[in-house]
Order: C-alpha cells, then structure tokens, then sequence
C-alpha cells in the first residue's frame, strides 16, 4: 500500500480502517522522508511546507493513531528515522535539517510524555547512506569520493570510518532498538554516520 503521508486525514483513515481488522502493532518506525535541496533565501516555500509535512507532521499523525495499541502492548515502541543534518548545519539543507529537528524534538517530548506508560522513543539519525536518496545529489563519478572525502568549502565534514553506511546498519540499529535487548533505552538519537558530524 502506498500511502500520502501529506494527507493527514487520509492517513488517519487509512489507518483505522486496518485497525479495525485486528489488532494494531507493538513497534512502529516511522521511515518516511523527503529531502529537497536549496539555501534559505531561495527556497520555495512548497518545499519547505512539503518538507514538514512529510517529515514530521505524517510521523505524528501515524503516532497519534498507533498511540492505543502501542500504551497497551508490553513492548510497545515508536522508532523515528531522523537525520544527523538535524545535529549540525549543511549547505543547502535548510528545510531539510530544520524538519529532521523538529523530529528529534517530537521523539523526545514523546518519550517524555510516555514513559509512565512504558513505550520507548528513539530516533536513528543516518549520516550519508548509500540509497537513491543519497545518490540523487551526486553530480558526477567521483561524487561518492567527494561525499567520504568531505567539502570544506561548503563546510561539510568527510566521514571518518571512510566509507558511505549501507541500508542495512540503519536497519541493524532499528532492529537493536525494537528488541528486548533495548527496553531500558529511551530519549535517545542514535547517529549512524561514520563519525561524520565528530560528535557534535
């Protein structure tokens, strides 16, 4: 099923319509996102909109229809797939950083509000991965050189480990904060990047 994370009404209905066939999931991970490319002065403004509204507000929406079967299962937890843009600023990724930020703040205050309740939040932030997304912003054959390698002149850091993450250590540490082993960990944000943001 795809489904428009942009339509929130939709999204909500799709949902309790698959509810209503039986019960709901214990661990959802919110891996939706979308990622347009402009500085702060010439970003359109769709973009930016487009940018929260898939990035944040359809993560809330799913969260806030999944909240009851999430409260009532013994290992209920919420997994949000962030960015670790959201921890340093980069060249062009305003709308995108600035989105990825406002997710890390949701994970958190989430996390807060439903401790008592014994569901988890946690965020996964990935530095460059190598996926279509990634790729979409290379210009050329030595782009993924470039990309390890780091700009300075667009102060982006290089990637220390000296190479791209594959999709599966994303979703190896999904799979760490899904299972048992993981229950006493919450309001965290894992970044999965190689070391590329040194910490920050």
């Amino acid at each position: 099923m795809i489904l428009d994370l942009r339509d929130t009404e939709l999204t909500g209905r799709v949902i309790r319509n698959r509810l209503s066939f039986g019960d709901g999931p214990d661990i959802l991970v919110n891996a939706a996102g979308i990622l347009h490319t402009s500085g702060v002065e010439t970003i359109d403004i769709k973009d930016w909109d487009e940018s929260f509204a898939i990035n944040v507000r359809g993560p809330l929406k799913v969260i806030q229809e999944l909240l009851p079967c999430l409260k009532a299962s013994p290992v209920g937890a919420v997994i949000n797939i962030g960015s670790n843009a959201s921890h340093i600023p980069r060249w062009g990724m305003a709308a995108y950083g600035a989105s990825k930020a406002a997710l890390r703040y949701l994970t958190m205050s989430l996390g807060l509000e439903l401790a008592k309740s014994g569901v988890t939040c946690n965020l996964v932030s990935p530095g460059s991965v190598d996926t279509a997304m990634q790729r979409q912003l290379w210009d050329g054959p030595g782009a993924r050189d470039q990309v390890i390698a780091g700009e300075p002149d667009r102060f982006r850091n290089g990637i220390p480990l000296g190479k791209l993450a594959e999709p599966s250590d994303i979703a190896s540490t999904v799979l760490f904060l899904a299972s048992d082993d993981a229950r006493h960990i919450t309001m965290q944000d894992i970044v999965v990047d190689g070391g590329a943001i040194l910490g920050a």
